[in-house]
């Protein structure tokens, strides 16, 4: 019968009109013949089946893959992201020079908060510390560091092929197929080879080619020895490593070689030159390591410098507030700003100064100042137009902060993509293994231009109103008034009051803007020596009194 089916194509094969499609055929019963010469068989031709023995190497790979994939599930696999990259930085840390893996720890925050507190020159130390810093930098960029990206892309792709669920594969062959279940045992059914194409040219994605490489087996050596106490693998953990990786290999260098898969591959489609994609991205693991590191250090960094200037300037806020505790941002506070911390390297960088400025304008502009101020420009008689025009402008946007303020607090609470409401989702995804990193940078850095954006605009009307007040209580006490004619008789019997208030007002307008210079910039030309007062300097009220 083989005889007369080998003679009946070869005249087909003759006298057939179409060359390419005879070679396709002579090329595709190579395949089957190769295929059907492997033992235990796996593939059938007459059916377009595969066979239970391809199923029974699949479950073999599985089982001797399982202690592999819990040590990745617990270290570079971890279903929480920061876990993860906890562990793939401990695999970099590992390549660097001893001394500059022990110099790291130096530029985490409360190590740099501690060393910079107890410094004679902070500011000396702190250019001290961005120094080594760099240096520490330099170590990540040589050559022999940089050459782990092509170590932890194998490490990645050995994670993919632990992650594959080989229950699709194991299912069609058996539909009960329980790879959790220990009590599982397999029965086998041949597979229809079409349904199982799907499956077999992501498997030969993931495995053609490949093998656990000494180097991917030290980094597994590395992770393992940090999930133990004392940090590193044991004699014995390593042997029993060394033999799961030695059997894993031999089955993929024999029964799940690159020419198997792709031979069955080619056969279940009927296309001898059949050939799956398998370009892979590359993978950039140092650089995004360095890149994160930077961003943490400076962030550190930046926090740092505000803390010190917040506590530099307490005595400024208690001169201007008292025992006045700060009002609060609702949102934009210090629990928020805490639990980014803590989950983040973000922060809301301006929570003092917003409270400074909601305490000032609620305790201290808002009331008898701004009426006063009011009352001036609108009942006085102005001989000075360009200080008049200046004056209102001025003042009618300084009657506008307490809404700006206002308008600030609610978009942070009203549900939207940049709410505190959004950024505690975020970080609760963050804590599920999600990795929302550049969405909560995105929406916290949005945040906080808001917040600078409101205090750059304040302090500098503030600024440019105290101006426009000294000139004014300035010419109040000249014996003829140059500014505002009508200046002595505002108010009527009450006019000392009235520049008592506007005086007081100016004397905490310049505190306040003292204060809010350690957090933006002073854009506005100076008038007046408004901008150097001391509380000696400035206009008091006792001044006013006194003429």
């Amino acid at each position: 019968m083989d005889l007369f089916q080998a003679v009946k194509e070869f005249f087909a094969n003759f006298f057939s009109k179409n060359p390419q499609e005879v070679q396709k055929k002579r090329e595709l019963k190579r395949i089957v013949a190769d295929l059907q010469a492997i033992k235990p068989s796996i593939y059938r031709y007459q059916d377009k089946t595969v066979l239970p023995g391809f199923a029974a190497v699949i479950m073999e790979f599985c089982q001797l893959l399982r202690p592999v994939a819990d040590l990745l599930k617990r270290t570079v696999s971890h279903t929480d992201v920061r876990t993860s990259q906890r562990f793939r930085d401990m695999l970099i840390d590992a390549k660097l020079p001893p001394d500059a893996r022990d110099s790291k720890q130096n530029f985490a925050y409360d190590a740099m908060s501690s060393r910079i507190d107890k410094a004679a020159d902070p500011d000396e130390e702190m250019e001290i510390l961005a120094r080594e810093f760099q240096s520490f930098i330099k170590h990540v960029e040589m050559p022999d560091v940089k050459a782990l990206d092509v170590e932890l892309a194998d490490l990645e792709r050995l994670v993919d092929i632990c992650r594959n669920d080989y229950e699709r594969i194991l299912g069609l062959f058996d539909p009960s197929a329980n790879l959790d279940n220990p009590a599982y045992r397999p029965q086998f059914s041949p597979a229809n080879g079409a349904q199982l194409a799907p499956e077999l040219i992501d498997l030969f994605y993931l495995i053609a080619d490949f093998s656990v490489s000494v180097k991917t087996e030290e980094n597994l050596s590395i992770l393992l020895g940090r999930l133990t106490t004392k940090g590193t693998i044991e004699p014995e953990q390593k042997k029993k490593l060394d033999k799961v990786l030695v059997n894993v290999n031999k089955l993929l260098k024999h029964q799940l070689n690159a020419e198997t898969l792709l031979n069955l591959l080619r056969a279940v489609k009927e296309d001898p030159a059949y050939m799956p994609s398998i370009s892979r991205e590359s993978v950039q693991a140092v650089d995004a390591y360095r890149t994160r590191i930077i961003t943490q250090f400076q962030k550190d960094r930046e926090r740092i410098l505000r803390e010190r200037h917040e506590n530099a300037i307490m005595s400024d806020i208690k001169a201007l507030f008292g025992s006045q505790e700060l009002l609060s941002i609702g949102g934009y506070d210090e629990d928020n700003n805490e639990l980014l911390q803590r989950e983040s390297p973000n922060s809301f960088n301006y929570v003092k100064p917003m409270r400074i400025l909601k305490t000032y304008l609620q305790t201290k502009f808002d009331g008898p100042v701004r009426d006063s101020t009011k009352r001036v420009l609108i009942e006085g008689y102005f001989d000075n137009k360009a200080l008049q025009n200046s004056f209102a402008n001025v003042y009618y946007q300084c009657e506008k902060s307490s809404d700006r303020l206002n308008q600030f607090e609610m978009s942070v609470n009203t549900p939207g993509r940049t709410s505190v409401l959004t950024m505690r989702r975020y970080v609760d995804e963050i804590r599920k293994g999600k990795d929302m990193t550049l969405l909560l940078n995105k929406l916290v850095d949005t945040i906080n231009n808001k917040a600078r954006d409101i205090l750059d605009l304040e302090a500098n009307l503030y600024f440019e109103l105290a101006n426009c007040m000294f000139e004014i209580v300035a010419d109040y006490k000249k014996s003829t008034p140059e500014i505002i004619s009508n200046i002595r008789t505002l108010g009527a019997g009450k006019n000392k009051e009235l520049i008592t208030f506007m005086a007081n007002g100016y004397n905490d307008m310049v505190k306040f803007v003292k204060i809010m210079k350690n957090f933006t910039i002073i854009r506005a030309a100076a008038n007046t020596a408004v901008a150097i007062h001391t509380d000696k300097e400035s206009a008091s009220v006792s001044d006013v009194e006194e003429i």
